[in-house]
């Protein structure tokens, strides 16, 4: 997947949005550096290629999702700070009608 993404997009994102991580952000290319739970919450996001919504901004303006996946036998529950490029902003669903 090769998109074009923004790396001041995470300062204009408001609760509520819908983004996806396309791609490793540049700060995180050294692997050694990253926390190993964030290295994979990282991975975790890329492989699934889904959407996550954005939940709260912070009292320094952090962007923050949540999500979850299965490890093992249990449900995880995560949360990940988005201040770096390598995301966009998914269109909003489109409501179906009834026919």
């Amino acid at each position: 997947m090769n998109r074009k993404t923004d790396p001041g997009l995470w300062r204009r994102l408001r609760v509520g949005d819908r983004i996806r991580l396309v791609k490793i952000p540049l700060d995180f290319l050294d692997w050694k550096a990253l926390h190993l739970e964030t290295k994979q919450a990282y991975q975790y996001l890329l492989k699934r290629r889904r959407p996550v919504v954005v939940y709260q901004i912070d009292e320094y303006g952090l962007p923050w999702v949540q999500f979850r996946f299965r490890r093992g036998d249990r449900m995880r529950h995560d949360f990940l700070a988005v201040n770096h490029g390598g995301i966009v902003i998914v269109a909003p669903r489109q409501k179906h009608r009834k026919r």
